[in-house]
């Protein structure tokens, strides 16, 4: 139990001690139940046999409606974040948990959030924080390495997850493809296995329902290279523009890897940019058996990978990476859009010109720390 209490909001060097103190020692005694704790608070109870109603019942005891009007002290709400509410849900940390896609949380990621969030420095200009920036910009460099772009020329960003990674991807394809007069005119091709942060994706960038074009799977559930071409070709010759193909490197449904050797051959031979959605198996080219499954990886114009699942980060650590930089700052800059910002040397890195966001956290430490 957390006993100590607080009366101001700016607390010294010592409360904050106390704090974390107290909250690494509630973590620490949960993570020593890992091992023989539930997978699942919503596993039927001995109090009551339906354990969904259960944990909606805890959610309900939570509800607090308006903003209260008084604070409570710091101990008894310590208590209620770190003992009552995570009593309820899925374990997503516990080893034997294998439901959904997992995320297993490295502890060394939590002192990197603790770090980032403490010091609280501006990453979105270069000049807010010159060395948290080139950190970050460092872990870019070895995540575009791991899938076979030359760091020199490739650049990301940081989202919060694979929706975010591949709608970003979706956004700088179209911005290199088409202009603004052709919205209407484009065409995505996708697979029935595609994940559905695709179409929603393409929703959010504008695009209507209709810019989707279905490309037939082949016996191993992979996108058909041949039909792929053959559908290029009828939406151009039907006056139509496809501008991209969005690929998969481990589908959800089934965990196939589309071939993206000869995808690649077909979008450079018809001018039309390849996304893979790597959220779930692109990290896999770290090794061996996965660069052999993987090969072609390294011709995508831009991946998407999402950091909770093979690299076993927390969740909220999505990244979207561009071959060819300049694209990714094509699509973020506004020229003479912010006359109260001087005029920054291109050469350093700006992260509001290479991603929608102005204010962000320092998502890289997380990364960078482990």
């Amino acid at each position: 139990k957390a006993t100590f209490e607080m009366d101001e909001l700016n607390i010294s060097a010592n409360t904050f001690q106390q704090l974390v103190e107290n909250t690494t020692t509630w973590l620490t005694s949960a993570l020593h139940e890992l091992k023989t704790g539930p997978t699942s608070y919503v596993d039927a109870t001995h109090d009551c046999p339906d354990g969904y109603l259960a944990a909606r019942a805890l959610a309900r005891r939570l509800e607090e409606g308006i903003a209260p009007e008084e604070g409570r002290p710091l101990g008894e709400v310590l208590d209620l974040a770190c003992c009552v509410a995570p009593r309820a849900g899925l374990n997503h940390a516990n080893g034997g948990f294998c439901a959904f896609i997992t995320g297993g949380g490295l502890l060394h990621s939590a002192v990197a959030d603790l770090l980032s969030a403490s010091m609280n420095r501006y990453t979105g200009i270069f000049l807010g924080s010159p060395g948290y920036v080139q950190l970050e910009s460092n872990v870019i460099a070895w995540l575009s390495q791991v899938v076979g772009y030359d760091p020199k020329e490739a650049f990301g960003c940081f989202t919060s997850g694979g929706s975010m990674a591949n709608f970003i991807g979706i956004l700088v394809a179209r911005r290199h493809h088409l202009s603004e007069y052709e919205l209407t005119k484009g065409v995505v091709m996708v697979t029935s296995e595609a994940h559905s942060c695709i179409p929603k994706g393409l929703m959010m960038a504008g695009m209507p329902q209709s810019s989707m074009c279905q490309v037939a799977c082949d016996s191993s559930w992979r996108m058909d290279a041949s039909d792929l071409e053959r559908k290029i070709i009828s939406k151009k010759k039907a006056g139509l523009k496809p501008f991209l193909v969005a690929a998969t490197t481990g589908t959800t449904n089934a965990g196939t890897v589309d071939d993206v050797r000869q995808l690649s051959i077909v979008c450079q031979r018809h001018d039309v940019w390849l996304h893979i959605d790597g959220v779930y198996g692109a990290a896999f080219n770290l090794t061996k058996r996965g660069q052999a499954v993987l090969d072609g990886l390294e011709e995508a114009d831009s991946v998407a990978l999402d950091l909770h699942k093979s690299f076993f980060l927390p969740h909220g650590t999505g990244i979207v990476l561009v071959k060819k930089r300049h694209h990714l700052r094509q699509t973020f800059r506004l020229d003479n859009a912010a006359p109260y910002y001087p005029d920054f040397d291109s050469s350093d890195v700006n992260f509001y010109e290479m991603s929608p966001e102005l204010t962000r956290s320092f998502r890289g430490m997380r990364i960078w720390l482990p």
